[in-house]
């Protein structure tokens, strides 16, 4: 993506897109009562939305979780 075009927010099924895990696994970790594991969202209007920048973070904190 060219920097006019990257996206800063997107919903769950680009966010899937992005990380590679399902839909209904990225809407579990958005609910996750553990803070640690869960995966943050903003509301906009209607429409939850995940951050870009927060997707790519999450994933990767995620990930070295569990490689230890």
């Amino acid at each position: 993506m060219t920097q006019e075009n990257q996206l800063h927010a997107v919903g769950f099924d680009k966010a899937s897109e992005i990380v590679g895990l399902s839909k209904s696994t990225l809407r579990k970790f958005a609910n996750d009562p553990d803070p640690a594991k869960r995966l943050p969202t903003v509301r906009f209007l209607r429409r939850r939305m995940i951050r870009v920048t927060t997707l790519l973070d999450w994933f990767e904190r995620q990930a070295q979780e569990g490689e230890k």
